[in-house]
C-alpha cells in the first residue's frame, strides 16, 4: 500500500476516534445532566415534609385548636405542605403531622391574621414577645402518629444524628414507612375526631 493508502486509513483512524471520544463525552454529558436532573427531582420531592420540635404545651394548644398558627423565625418553602412535629424532652419523638399554608408575613401592606387564635393579635401588633417571629404559618390539619417515633429510632431507622433542634427535611424512608394520610385524623378537613381529649396534657 502506498503513503497515500496510509495517510487514508490514518485519516479514518483519527476521525473514528474524535467521533467515538466526543460521542462518550455527549453521553457522558447527557448522562450526568440527567443524573443531576433525577437528584434535583427526588430533592423536591423530599421537600413536601418538614420536621419542626415543638414543646408539648404549644402542641396541646395546636390539636385543641386553641392556636391555628405556627409562628417562626425562619421562612419555610412553600414546597413544603406537612410539618412532623418532634416533641422535644421529655417525650423525644414525632407524634403530629400537621398540614400548613404557606408562610404569612407582617411587612407593611401585608393582610393581617384573622385574630382568632392564640399569637396572632401579638403577631399583628409586633408585641414584644413575638419580637423576631416574622413567619406564620397556619395550620390545616392535625393527624396523630400512631405509634410515635422515638428519638433512637430516628437514628438507628432513620439516619438522623440528632434531635431537630431547627428544621430539617423528613427523611425519604421516614415517608414511605409512615404514609401520613393513613395516620388518624385529629382534626382538619371538616372533621373533628377528639381535638380536646388528644393531648399531652
Amino acid at each position: 500500500m502506498g503513503m497515500e493508502g496510509h495517510f487514508c486509513r490514518g485519516i479514518a483512524f483519527r476521525t473514528r476516534w474524535l467521533y467515538g471520544t466526543r460521542g462518550q463525552f455527549r453521553a457522558s454529558s447527557t448522562l450526568l445532566a440527567s443524573s443531576t436532573h433525577s437528584r434535583a427531582s427526588i430533592g423536591l420531592m423530599e421537600r413536601t415534609d418538614a420536621i419542626l420540635p415543638i414543646k408539648a404545651e404549644y402542641m396541646d394548644r395546636i390539636i385543641r385548636k386553641e392556636k391555628n398558627y405556627e409562628f417562626r423565625r425562619y421562612f419555610i418553602n412553600p414546597s413544603v405542605k406537612r410539618i412532623w412535629f418532634y416533641l422535644t424532652a421529655p417525650f423525644s419523638h414525632i407524634a403530629y403531622i400537621c398540614e400548613i399554608d404557606p408562610a404569612r408575613t407582617r411587612k407593611a401592606g401585608d393582610e393581617l391574621l384573622l385574630e382568632d387564635g392564640l399569637g396572632n393579635k401579638e403577631f399583628n401588633e409586633r408585641h414584644a414577645d413575638w419580637t423576631g417571629y416574622d413567619y406564620a404559618y397556619r395550620v390545616r390539619s392535625v393527624r396523630r402518629i400512631a405509634e410515635p417515633v422515638a428519638l433512637q429510632m430516628m437514628r438507628d431507622v432513620y439516619g438522623m444524628k440528632s434531635a431537630p433542634r431547627s428544621l430539617v427535611y423528613a427523611p425519604p424512608k421516614l415517608l414511605r414507612d409512615l404514609q401520613w394520610m393513613e395516620q388518624t385524623l385529629v382534626w382538619g378537613d371538616g372533621s373533628d375526631i377528639d381535638a380536646v381529649n388528644d393531648s399531652y396534657s
